[in-house]
């Protein structure tokens, strides 16, 4: 089971991902942990664009756009397995996951979202920023992870079209949020969809 998170700045998706992952008991990796793996095998250099999740050059990109191997839909999926060790059970948020792994066997797409003010709330609160630095802040996050998805996958980041479940955080806690993802796997797998684990009072203000 692999389970891709795709995230706006602020929404908690990150969290979500690392109470999906504990509930299911599943591995757990982003940015940070492929960057640290990468770097310690020696790949960082060669894949470091893919890591920063930067669009390279339109040359490059028009070269690539030639080949089978095409960026990220073969290659960059390959790599991610070695870098898990082979494991085809985790949790990844951002990188393109969606778009990556959407042709394994057992894969659910996830995109988290909120209002704007719930994720300036959010962001200020976990950043200790002002108002005006929060708003900065998730604008330019989330230009980034567009353009980023938009240039390697070709699809449009958030289009919910493109992703199994979304789920908006505006005014559910994460651990409740992590438990409709769960709900929504059980279903799609025939089994129980009651939510056990959270409380309907558990609301964010």
């Amino acid at each position: 089971m692999i389970i891709t998170i795709a995230r706006e700045c602020g929404s908690c998706g990150h969290l979500i991902g690392e109470y999906v992952a504990k509930k299911l008991n599943l591995s757990f990796v982003d940015k940070n942990i492929l960057i640290k793996s990468a770097k310690k095998n020696g790949y960082y250099e060669e894949y470091n664009s893919f890591f920063e999740e930067r669009p390279v050059s339109s040359l490059l990109y028009s070269i690539a756009r030639r080949s089978e191997e095409f960026f990220p839909s073969i290659r960059e999926r390959n790599f991610i397995k070695r870098l898990v060790n082979g494991d085809d059970n985790f949790v990844i948020i951002g990188l393109c996951g969606n778009y990556i792994f959407r042709n394994e066997e057992e894969t659910v797409s996830v995109f988290i979202h909120a209002s704007q003010e719930a994720k300036i709330k959010e962001i200020m609160r976990r950043s200790d920023m002002s108002k005006e630095e929060a708003i900065k802040h998730i604008k330019n996050t989330e230009i980034k992870r567009r353009e980023f998805h938009n240039y390697y996958s070709g699809e449009i980041w958030g289009d919910g079209k493109n992703y199994d479940l979304c789920i908006d955080t505006s005014y559910i806690t994460p651990e409740f949020a992590a438990d409709l993802i769960v709900s929504y796997i059980n279903a799609k797998k025939g089994q129980d969809v009651t939510i056990v684990n959270s409380k309907f009072s558990e609301v964010k203000a």
